[in-house]
């Protein structure tokens, strides 16, 4: 048998742990993922590429070796029931993060394997392929495989040699989608709505044909081996019992884990390595002695398979926990088939039965470097098995805290009372200690560490001082097992109680649930009935309004179908309510008849409430068809009678009988022959008026035309009039504008005529385009000419103000130009007492402070002469 063949790891993909399926799927795929909810882009495409690596032998001779790429094969694989569809990854563990909302949800569990030795390429894919199918088919769900090639790591050493060490571990990744994938009529997919098939219960388990938690771990390492051993020769058969299983008296080593084995490949040797060092020597002390292990456990460890009947379907269930740690400190053997001196009692000169095998051979070990690391060795073991009880004693104290101290209601809505087994649980809670525990182990941990680096640290005082401490520390792990163990049928009693009830409860509030139902179904018949209360109104009317009908007593009659007995339904809902008030120790045998009345009298309730609306609903159907009958005709009846009032009053006869025909006795071909008659007679005075009409017109465009144009004549001389006020306005306020110019006297300034011209150009643009924006009191001709005016200004001042900085260009960089700016500063800023407001003139000193500041600047520059730069 190939006891090294054999890997199955399978661990949960949670958020819980910060973990993201769609980063585990790329990473095993070695593609390039996004997660659509983040944005994130998860790119592995690295594993999909060969590379190239440099390596250096002993003689210092350089060599290069290509490295094939890391994923030799991917697929997804779905349930044979569910082949039709189409899967894409990245949609598809995008799906999966959606849908999952939990903070702490699951999203898949992911099974790592090794290929054992003896498989080519083509049967290992036919191996994970099988294997997978048979899980997408038990639990219905997506299987993401993904083939790894060995992982090559390079080892740098202290001679300066480079080389490669591939590890023989051909292995595969294989995800299992949380939820069942289900094939839609058009081939698509969706997701179950269910919780995670990994969370079902024990029960809905078995119905299904599956084990218990455990035992379907058990089963998917158990289904690997016998896949793999199909294919295997005898000699590398493989199998997924441990040693202890098979019979095998050796002792199983601990896992060194990804981030470890790096160590070492670095030149870094950890404790655990140490560790499975001591186990290797401890094997070879076994194997040489022909010992009998006897771990101390009391045969807590499962070596049959359970199996049991549910439903004509044999299934495995988990009915005790098997063996996962192991304490070589409590490891002693037995009956040794050979004898061994150091185990010899010299007194009695006899074998001594159960010796603790490591205490034995510490003793026999002359190499006190071994000693040493025996001893780091055995309190690791120590640390690990105090730190595993420790571990489930603080989830034990999680769970009795979320249940009794976070949430000390959690049983009021069941009306019986646990408020002293609760208070005792919360009493005993904080006796039970593991916090300050668990940091105790830990810094254990690192004080073995740190003996293992510097073992002149380890003396006989300091071992036996943690020795003493870890003693304390499973004393108090003694101590908060005793606490649990009382608790434990204080919380038992106290969810067999509640389970109780609530299986009392849970019928009776499914009935008042349904009450609820049918009393919102009435009260929206109710209001469907006051709907068509409104309805039959309107469709009475409408009857009314074309003469069909003014009977009273049929519309009251039908109105009094839509009442409603509003206390008598008010009484339905106050028995709801207190029945909704009852707690679960309260349900007897006078609330469950209560509940029974109550269902019948809201049944008889609807029962009427829903009749009276279907015969109000078809009277008002039968009503609206009548109106939409009858109404077209009564309308042109009207319209006719008010269209054509005076040619129909011409014709007593014709009038009278328009006038006292029935709606009910209204056709098409009646109207027809009113219409015809009418417009006969209609002819007739068209005849006689046509004249009369055309003398009158012709009179009216006479008037017409005389009116209009003594209204042009009038209206151009207003526009006249107002085109010339405008102008004189503008002419008058551009002649105050030059003046005020003057007055500034930009020509005292000391600088070419252009400059000047320019600048004063400027002043008197800004000043005007300014007074033009505030003018007022113009009519709506006059706005029109201002808009334009100031529309042309702007234009203008946009090239008085290039001109201007033009000219200004122009002048060298000198002093003088310094003095022209200061002084045409002044002079604009001057301009601002006339017209505060000028945006040109506001925009523009700034413009002429930064001239200045730099033409100083480059005055400076000229003047000024460089230092020598240092040495």
């Amino acid at each position: 048998m190939n006891n090294k063949g054999f890997h199955v790891s399978v661990k949960p993909v949670t958020k819980g742990n910060g973990g993201s399926v769609i980063a585990k799927a790329a990473y095993n795929s070695g593609s390039e993922l996004t997660d659509k909810k983040t944005n994130t882009v998860h790119d592995y495409t690295s594993k999909m590429t060969a590379k190239k690596i440099e390596l250096i032998d002993k003689y210092g001779v350089k060599t290069s070796k290509n490295i094939e790429k890391n994923v030799a094969y991917s697929v997804l694989i779905v349930p044979k029931i569910a082949d039709k569809i189409t899967v894409e990854r990245e949609q598809f563990w995008n799906d999966i993060e959606l849908i999952e909302k939990s903070a702490k949800a699951q999203l898949g569990v992911e099974i790592d394997v090794m290929f054992p030795r003896g498989l080519s390429a083509d049967q290992r894919i036919d191996l994970v392929e099988s294997y997978s199918q048979e899980l997408a088919d038990r639990y219905n769900i997506l299987v993401d495989v993904n083939i790894h090639k060995p992982h090559t790591h390079i080892q740098k050493k202290d001679d300066g040699q480079v080389l490669e060490i591939t590890k023989d571990n051909h292995h595969a990744h294989i995800l299992l989608s949380s939820r069942e994938i289900i094939q839609n009529p058009d081939d698509s997919y969706s997701l179950s709505k269910r919780k995670n098939w990994g969370l079902w219960s024990t029960s809905e388990r078995l119905k299904k044909g599956l084990n218990g938690r455990g035992d379907e771990l058990k089963y998917q390492r158990k289904l690997w081996a016998d896949k793999a051993n199909d294919m295997l020769p005898d000699d590398l058969k493989i199998t997924e019992k441990s040693y202890r299983e098979q019979g095998i008296n050796q002792l199983p080593k601990m896992k060194l884990g990804k981030s470890l084995y790096k160590d070492i490949l670095k030149g870094k040797n950890s404790v655990v390595n140490e560790y499975n060092e001591i186990i290797d020597e401890l094997n070879k002390y076994i194997k040489a002695n022909d010992i009998i292990i006897d771990y101390g456990d009391n045969g807590r460890i499962d070596t049959e398979i359970n199996e049991q009947e549910f439903k004509g379907v044999t299934v495995g269930y988990k009915k005790r926990k098997p063996f996962a740690n192991i304490n070589i400190n409590n490891i002693s053997y037995s009956a040794p088939k050979k004898e061994l001196d150091k185990a010899v009692d010299k007194e009695l000169d006899e074998p001594v039965d159960n010796v603790k095998l490591l205490a034995d051979f510490m003793n026999i070990a002359d190499d006190i470097e071994l000693v040493k690391k025996a001893q780091r060795s055995a309190l690791l073991s120590t640390i690990n098995d105090i730190d595993e009880r420790l571990s489930k004693q603080a989830e034990n104290v999680i769970f009795l805290k979320d249940k009794y101290q976070r949430v000390p209601n959690a049983y009021a809505h069941l009306g019986q009372e646990f408020s002293a087994d609760i208070e005792l649980v919360t009493s005993r809670i904080p006796s039970i200690k593991t916090i300050d525990e668990v940091k105790a182990i830990k810094e254990a941990l690192k004080l073995v560490e740190q003996f293992k680096q510097d073992d002149m640290m380890q003396t006989d005082q300091s071992v036996n001082e943690l020795k003493k401490h870890l003693d304390q520390i499973d004393k108090q792990t003694l101590d908060n097992h005793k606490i649990i163990k009382e608790l434990v049928p204080i919380h038992g009693a106290i969810i067999n109680a509640s389970k109780a009830l609530r299986a009392l409860e849970k019928p009776f509030n499914a009935t008042l649930d349904k009450a609820q139902k049918e009393l919102d179904k009435i009260n929206n018949l109710v209001i469907e009935k006051e709907m068509n209360e409104d309805r039959w109104v309107d469709a009475f009317n409408n009857l009314v309004d074309i003469e069909v009908t003014d009977n009273m007593q049929t519309f009251e009659k039908f109105k009094a179908l839509a009442d409603y007995d509003v206390d008598a339904f008010k009484a339905l809902e106050h028995i709801h309510e207190q029945l909704k008030q009852i707690k679960a120790h309260q349900i007897d045998d006078t609330a469950q008849q209560q509940l029974d009345n109550l269902v019948q009298s809201i049944s008889d309730y609807k029962d009427k409430t829903d009749s009276d609306l279907k015969a109000l609903k078809q009277q008002i159907n039968t009503s609206n068809k009548t109106y939409e009958r009858l109404e077209p005709l009564y309308t042109q009846r009207t319209e006719l009678l008010d269209q054509s009032a005076a040619v129909i009053e011409q014709d007593d006869d014709l009038h009278d009988e328009i006038t006292t025909t029935k709606t009910t006795q209204l056709n098409n071909d009646r109207l027809n022959e009113w219409r015809e008659r009418t417009h006969q007679l209609h002819t007739q005075l068209i005849r006689y008026n046509e004249q009369v009409e055309r003398e009158q017109e012709a009179k009216r465009q006479a008037d017409a035309a005389a009116e209009k144009l003594a209204a042009q004549r009038s209206q151009d001389q207003e526009k006249e009039q107002q085109i010339k006020e405008y102008d004189e306005r503008v002419n008058s306020f551009n002649d105050r504008v030059d003046t005020v110019v003057t007055e500034i006297d930009f020509k005292g300034v000391n600088a070419p005529y252009d400059l000047i011209d320019s600048a004063e150009k400027l002043a008197k643009i800004a000043i005007a385009l300014e007074g033009y924006k505030s003018v007022d009191d113009l009519t709506a001709i006059q706005q029109g000419m201002n808009k334009t005016l100031i529309k042309n200004s702007e234009i203008t001042a946009e090239n008085a103000n290039k001109n201007f900085n033009d000219q200004l260009d122009k002048l060298p960089s000198n002093k003088q130009k310094i003095e022209v700016i200061e002084q045409l500063s002044t002079k604009f800023a001057e301009v601002l007492d006339y017209q505060a407001k000028s945006e040109i003139v506001i925009d523009l000193l700034p413009q002429l402070e930064q001239q200045q500041k730099t033409t100083q600047q480059s005055l400076d520059r000229a003047n000024s002469y460089s230092a020598p730069r240092p040495f």
